[in-house]
């Protein structure tokens, strides 16, 4: 993470090598990021932040529904389950909160390079740009939305570099049921940008929307049906515009080649800008039944509109460029946050905040943009934290561990004087805590897990985001060789992703005074064989139960020995196999035990 000092202060550049030597001085971290990504000298101007939306019309009420829910649906013989959906069914621990996401950095266009270039340099085999997308994408976001959460990443989350979208009025969209509720909208929508994408581009801006009048029972379909370029997972993405008319349980339904798995989204929020649903295989070509996005008009909101806008299948490849610098021949997921915000429908002050749109300023813009993204697109009620997911590097290639860091005036001096969004304090200890338990007990004992600090990170400055408590991480030094190599480890992306979703959920319990209900942990050695006729046995063995803090009485044995029977006069019912052996018996269950 070193560059050299910003060209905005020679002061700043001599502050900050004085406090590197008193840091090391004081065993607190190496300087931090002491370049024009992530510091930001007091006194900058930028534009002002995004105001309200026209359809951010009056506070959102506590009980407001999410803006994506998963549906249960009776089960069906032919219709299957699968996929990983945004939030889960029932109620999670993180149930109703957004979680905004930040991987960090990523390619830019180097104005002097005349190419893309990482923000941070390769060191032994580890690239920041890369790793924190991957780890967010494979690990921090599933973890989430299987507690729950809503949640939105800063940066194309998808690692799939191909790409299949409908338009409203495109090829593959079609129009079935009473097409006379179906309306033109003056309400603008996203369309298909030129490519490449200028970087003033806007494709929310570019199309139109259509809408569906709502009924009691489905009597209307609006239906996307891409041409999938492959056989794959894909990120499942819908857009809509939003409005206070618009039904609060549009009924979405993606039919995959796992089957069926139906959503409620809540139109009156999160319009303008593409709406993840899961992830979900599918194969190759047009199936209007096994590949496809259908919005049923069924609603239990009398007299609400549906919005009906695009569907996004993967992240693609790269598509910002212009005559001075080409597309990123990579994918998507490896470009900058910067543009990232661009493609998903923020407005000029928010992937340009400082007024300037130049090619030499998209690098200083990409941290800023970030925040300000998630700004944008919160909404006044909204319940909110925004966490972001960094590695680190210092001079000497000595240093390791794990840092937090808030807002505060000072550079980074090892020190807190907190002036950010009123409870990041109280999230980055709850999340440090977390990380420190985990790691030390899971990867090495003597992980060094610092104590919260302060410093005028453009990341978490209030001048961008003052809507939601704000936290950067730094997880580990990827300039150490031993810290480097626990960041490939697919045990250490996995648990610190873990830790980060069990210190949310206690910071939000703590704060709401609830009880603390932390998901099971994964059971292993899985099995699934034919039994007897028409029924399958899955056996497992139950997860590390590790000690807890205090006494409490272990929970019962939950997720036993199940089977589906298709024999007749059983179809669609689910019954409990044999019992198995003793041997199995023991191993078979999952508990609901998981590390406090």
């Amino acid at each position: 993470m070193r560059t050299f000092p910003p060209s905005w202060s020679r002061t700043l550049a001599l502050t900050l090598l004085c406090t590197s030597f008193l840091a090391q001085a004081q065993d607190t971290p190496e300087a931090f990021e002491g370049d024009d990504l992530g510091l930001e000298p007091p006194g900058v101007q930028y534009l002002p932040a995004p105001a309200p939306r026209a359809h951010e019309q009056r506070r959102l009420s506590p009980d407001a529904p999410a803006v994506v829910r998963r549906e249960p649906r009776a089960v069906k013989s032919h219709v299957k389950a699968a996929g990983v959906p945004q939030t889960r069914l029932g109620e999670g621990a993180l149930s109703g909160k957004v979680i905004y996401l930040s991987p960090g950095h990523g390619f830019y266009r180097d104005n002097g390079l005349k190419r893309w270039a990482t923000q941070r340099p390769n060191t032994w085999g580890v690239v920041e740009d890369f790793i924190s997308a991957e780890v967010v994408s494979q690990q921090l976001q599933p973890l989430l939305m299987a507690a729950g959460a809503t949640v939105v990443t800063v940066r194309e989350s998808d690692l799939n570099p191909l790409l299949a979208t409908v338009d409203n009025g495109g090829t593959g969209y079609v129009e079935g049921g009473d097409t006379a509720r179906f309306h033109a909208s003056a309400q603008k929508g996203w369309a298909p940008p030129p490519m490449p994408m200028g970087n003033g581009v806007e494709p929310f801006t570019l199309g139109t929307t259509r809408t569906l009048d709502t009924a009691a029972t489905s009597t209307a379909q609006a239906t996307w049906t891409p041409d999938v370029p492959a056989a794959a997972a894909y990120n499942v993405y819908v857009s809509y515009g939003s409005d206070p008319t618009r039904a609060t349980d549009a009924h979405y339904v993606v039919k995959h080649a796992g089957g069926e798995s139906h959503f409620r989204v809540n139109q009156q929020r999160h319009g303008g800008t593409w709406v993840l649903l899961g992830r979900f295989y599918f194969k190759a070509g047009a199936h209007p039944e096994s590949g496809a996005v259908v919005l049923e008009n069924d609603s239990a909101v009398a007299g609400a509109t549906l919005s009906v806008d695009a569907v996004r299948l993967g992240g693609g490849r790269g598509l910002m460029g212009d005559a001075a610098q080409g597309p990123l021949l990579r994918p998507r997921f490896e470009e900058s946050g910067r543009y990232h915000v661009q493609y998903s429908g923020a407005p000029f002050s928010v992937y340009a905040p400082s007024g300037a749109n130049a090619l030499s300023n998209e690098r200083n813009a990409d941290v800023t943009s970030r925040p300000r993204f998630a700004a944008w697109l919160h909404e006044e009620g909204e319940d909110a934290v925004y966490v972001a997911w960094h590695t680190n590097a210092g001079t000497s290639g000595t240093i390791r561990g794990t840092e937090g860091y808030v807002y505060g005036p000072n550079p980074v001096d090892g020190t807190l004087n907190f002036t950010g969004v009123a409870g990041s304090d109280v999230l980055g200890r709850a999340l440090l805590s977390q990380l420190e338990t985990d790691l030390k007990r899971e990867v090495d004992p003597a992980w060094r897990v610092r104590g919260l600090r302060s410093a005028n990170l453009g990341e978490v400055n209030p001048t961008h985001n003052p809507e939601t408590p704000a936290v950067l991480l730094e997880m580990a030094y990827h300039d150490n060789t031993t810290d480097a190599a626990n960041l490939k480890e697919a045990r250490f992306r996995h648990v610190a992703a873990r830790a980060i979703v069990q210190g949310l959920i206690k910071y939000f319990a703590t704060r709401d005074g609830a009880a603390v209900h932390l998901p099971p942990e994964t059971p292993g050695a899985v099995v699934a064989r034919n039994a007897t006729p028409g029924a399958v046995e899955v056996k497992w063995s139950a997860p590390r139960r590790w000690p807890r803090r205090r006494a409490a009485t272990p929970p019962r044995p939950t997720g036993c020995t199940r089977a589906r029977t298709a024999s007749a006069g059983t179809r669609g019912r689910r019954s409990r196999a044999r019992r198995p052996p003793s041997r199995w018996r023991r191993a078979r269950c999952a508990t609901s035990a998981s590390p406090r």
